[in-house]
């Protein structure tokens, strides 16, 4: 893989830009899709990711009505940060959409523009290498980007809890498909998530942006006997300024198809 700075400027045409990023091998992600630009959502374009969650906007938009904790930023800006999260629903609906055409990536993005020490300590992407983090610069830069590419990463809201530990994949005939993987539904699929976890927590599977499964358990399966795009959400459920119907862990999907379209 070549992630060498392009020669040249791309478009500031958004979708211009997308096929040229496309066509020098890099991907893109589309960043804030609902604040600070407007995205036409008209032709359809690889896009690589988007952002679910980015704080900068989520700050800015939900502000007033988090003014009633801001005394508590002056103490735990972590605190007062987590009471401005609120469900995304138009992010998650267009990523449930985007993602019947094509498979792309969720990202919670802290875009920091100011309150950088509590900004950057709030969202955590976790990143699954299928090989130990090269002490290589180059090299490790490439495993992170194709991780990345590739969808085996999850998100989790760190400032209210360390989400490392959780794990989602596929099992057919004894093969395992990670996140971002599309499995072929020729023979049975069990999908397998590990939350291990010591407090209280709530695991949903969603298919097609719908929930069809959830558990309390630390460790759990499901057979998935029909073609959809399934990922998973953890809700906590205990000593949490979390909002309840807010995700603390978004995992990245596994496509589950009939046929290899």
């Amino acid at each position: 893989l070549d992630y060498r700075l392009p020669s040249h400027n791309f478009s500031q045409n958004a979708e211009e830009a997308v096929w040229g990023i496309i066509g020098a091998g890099g991907f893109s992600i589309i960043a804030h899709p609902y604040s600070k630009v407007q995205w036409s959502w008209g032709e359809f374009i690889e896009y690589s990711g988007i952002e679910i969650v980015n704080a900068d906007s989520m700050f800015r938009e939900d502000i007033l009505s988090s003014l009633p904790y801001f005394p508590a930023f002056l103490l735990k800006p972590e605190y007062f940060l987590l009471k401005t999260f609120e469900y995304p629903y138009r992010e998650m609906r267009k990523w449930d959409e985007l993602n019947i055409i094509h498979p792309i990536y969720a990202y919670f993005s802290t875009d920091a523009h100011l309150f950088y020490r509590p900004l950057l300590k709030l969202l955590r992407l976790h990143i699954l290498l299928q090989n130990p983090l090269s002490s290589d610069f180059e090299t490790a830069k490439n495993q992170v980007f194709e991780a990345l590419r590739s969808g085996r990463f999850y998100n989790s809201i760190h400032a209210a809890g360390h989400g490392q530990g959780f794990r989602f994949w596929a099992e057919k005939g004894g093969e395992i498909a990670d996140m971002g993987s599309t499995v072929l539904l020729d023979s049975p699929v069990t999908l397998h998530i590990k939350a291990p976890f010591a407090f209280s927590k709530e695991i949903q599977i969603i298919r097609n942006g719908k929930m069809i499964f959830r558990s309390t358990e630390e460790s759990t399966s499901f057979e998935a006997t029909q073609p959809g795009t399934y990922r998973v959400e953890v809700y906590l459920k205990e000593r949490t300024p979390l909002a309840k119907n807010i995700p603390w862990i978004l995992s990245n999907p596994i496509f589950i198809r009939k046929d290899e379209k």
